[in-house]
């Protein structure tokens, strides 16, 4: 038996397009639920940058079809859940299952990202699809009961798999919250609290706890005081009679304390930092206080920096050699991806011209026919101009035979998973680099040597 949970995507407040899709799809994909990212897979998009691809979808559609909708209205995404019952299914084939399930459900015609979790008893599948078609000229068609549509489809695909299916079902597919609170007679309030306890830790501010409670599936009223309903439930029920620990103070109260601990930690993490400039301080304003504390932190960091030569068995000599060959090969990737960046743009740029050109034929054909060409055009000025426009461009980049946009689809596939493949070599390269180069700063100021400015052209 597998229940299905739905609903539609909106960007909350002080929140882009693009994160608003790369957050869903990140919580989605998080490696300590979906087996360190062996139960993630998509179609066709690629599960590193899908979020990218989403965005860049819903740029074309605007430019094809000319419509677009306020950031606050727009359906920016669309998310399935499907939860199995406990120990009727195994990891593996809860994706299967729900990798059929997303394709059968958007009928091929959409991107899409499923990650099956298995941090609960029960293992369920999160399916984020674009709203966007492949060919960006339309977008999915929220109709009145898809709900229904996609539990009857997550049945018949069940079945079809030897899994148990729900008899009569309702209208609307159970939220797993529903489900739990009727199989193990727990009440509304003691969900949301367990609700509450899990999400807590995964949230970085209060809006962004709002955000994740929405995730797991509960209906958000704010005011003057924030309830909540999971699917199913018929009222709200009110944060503030949760009991004093789960008041809105106290829960934003702790987030900030594990933000605050949270950072401390990657603080202590690091392994060098470059000394404090104490005479300068002193210059710019800073006592007593702060001197005494920037001796302290001068002092732990000239022992890191020991350390750090320490562990990669390197003297002063072999250090300069190394801060010189990290720089350089950062440059080297840096270069290798600003070229990358360059064939996805010109990919995208093409694309967009061939869109525009057949979309704009058949006016500028009537345009050429007509006899009065001058009412003609002032009646269908853009699309001719862009008609011209699409023209030249094919002349200036010199494209005799114009490809199809479905392998241009396939090239830009490609291209972004070498851009991925190169951004990870380039954020390793940049890591390095500041490394040895702190390292060597730190050294030449403990050894009293003149300082060995970095050239400009190597800052980041």
């Amino acid at each position: 038996m597998a229940v299905v949970h739905f609903g539609n995507r909106h960007c909350a407040k002080n929140q882009t397009i693009k994160q608003c899709i790369k957050f869903h799809i990140d919580y989605a994909k998080n490696p300590e639920k979906t087996q360190y990212g062996l139960l993630v897979s998509a179609y066709e998009c690629h599960t590193e940058t899908a979020a990218e691809e989403f965005f860049i979808s819903k740029k074309m559609y605007e430019m094809i079809t000319k419509r677009s909708q306020p950031k606050e209205r727009d359906n920016i995404s669309y998310m399935l859940m499907q939860s199995f019952q406990p120990e009727e299914v195994t990891p593996e084939k809860a994706h299967e299952i729900g990798y059929q399930f997303a394709h059968e459900f958007t009928k091929g015609q959409h991107q899409f990202v499923i990650a099956t979790h298995t941090d609960k008893e029960h293992i369920h599948n999160h399916i984020e699809f674009n709203s966007i078609s492949l060919d960006c000229t339309h977008k999915f068609n929220g109709y009145k009961q898809w709900g229904k549509a996609a539990q009857k489809l997550s049945d018949k695909i069940c079945k079809e798999h030897g899994l148990s299916v729900i008899k009569a079902p309702k209208q609307k597919g159970k939220h797993y919250a529903q489900w739990k609170a009727e199989k193990e007679g727990k009440s509304w309030k003691q969900i949301l609290k367990d609700t509450i306890d899990e999400v807590l830790p995964k949230s970085k501010n209060f809006e962004d706890f709002i955000q994740n409670m929405r995730q797991q599936g509960y209906e958000i009223k704010e005011g003057k005081q924030i309830a909540f309903r999971a699917a199913g439930q018929s009222r709200f029920t009110r944060m503030k009679t949760l009991g004093a620990e789960y008041s809105e103070a106290v829960i934003a109260e702790n987030i900030k304390l594990q933000q605050s601990m949270s950072k401390q930690r990657k603080q202590n993490k690091k392994s060098i930092t470059a000394f404090i400039d104490i005479e300068q301080k002193k210059k710019e304003g800073k006592g007593e206080a702060y001197e005494q504390w920037a001796k302290i932190f001068n002092v732990k960091q000239a022992a890191n920096t020991v350390n750090f030569l320490t562990e990669h068995d390197i003297n002063y000599q072999i250090l300069k050699e190394k801060t010189e060959n990290a720089v350089n090969e950062f440059h080297i990737i840096s270069n290798e991806r600003k070229q990358k960046e360059q064939q996805i743009k010109e990919i995208l740029e093409l694309k967009t011209n061939i869109i525009y050109f057949a979309r704009t034929a058949a006016v500028y054909k009537q345009y050429q026919k007509s006899k009065d060409k001058q009412s003609f055009k002032k009646e269908h000025s853009e699309d001719i101009v862009k008609h011209e426009k699409a023209k030249a461009f094919f002349e200036k980049s010199g494209q005799n035979k114009l490809p199809k946009v479905k392998e241009l689809q396939e090239q830009y596939q490609i291209l972004l998973m070498e851009k991925q493949q190169i951004y990870q070599r380039y954020a390793k390269a940049k890591k390095e680099m500041l490394e040895y180069q702190t390292a060597k700063q730190n050294m030449d100021k403990l050894l009293q040597t003149e300082k060995n400015p970095i050239e400009k052209d190597q800052q980041i």
